[in-house]
């Protein structure tokens, strides 16, 4: 949402064009109104063999599609603290160690910090009015287009890749091993 009024003498805001960029400058003072990034997180929930946990969102936009739990970083809050929050308020959960995975673009002004982290075994999930319970998946019934971030696909499949490398590198025979 942008705002239509200057925050500062509630002037009308019209786009003009400054920088080569479009932004939003009050006719009256001739403030620049910046529209900054909003700032989201968001945690993948795995096992160990090939099994993440998605939700249902229950609420527009994308009702019915599958995401990572998450939302939101509130002012003051620091992004595992945001992640804390959010399962906690979501599903009822608390999480494990939490590892950032990366920061990605989900909408033009909203970026998610995405952060993974191991279910705790013999812990289930309630879900509230935002969100199902957890559902597992196995990769390879993971519902790709039904996923409702892009941030969802990008660290699903960041994860995926990396998971199968440290595998593959696991399981790989130093250079002059005996068998």
């Amino acid at each position: 949402m942008r705002p239509h009024y200057c925050s500062y003498c509630q002037g009308v805001l019209q786009w003009m064009r400054l920088d080569h960029k479009p932004r939003l400058v009050c006719q009256q003072c001739g403030r620049v109104h910046y529209l900054d990034p909003r700032l989201a997180v968001a945690i993948l929930l795995y096992e160990p063999k090939h099994v993440i946990y998605l939700a249902k969102r229950l609420v527009e936009p994308g009702w019915g599609q599958w995401i990572m739990p998450g939302g939101y970083v509130e002012p003051g809050e620091d992004l595992r603290g945001a992640c804390f929050r959010e399962l906690k308020e979501e599903l009822h959960l608390s999480a494990g160690p939490l590892r950032l995975m990366g920061i990605y673009l989900d909408r033009p002004n909203t970026f998610t910090a995405v952060f993974s982290s191991p279910l705790i075994y013999g812990v289930k999930s309630s879900g509230s009015p935002e969100l199902s319970p957890l559902h597992p998946f196995a990769w390879p019934d993971i519902p790709w287009h039904h996923l409702y971030f892009q941030s969802t696909h990008l660290a699903i499949r960041d994860f995926m890749a990396e998971s199968l490398w440290q595998e593959q590198h696991e399981n790989a025979k130093p250079p002059g091993a005996l068998t």
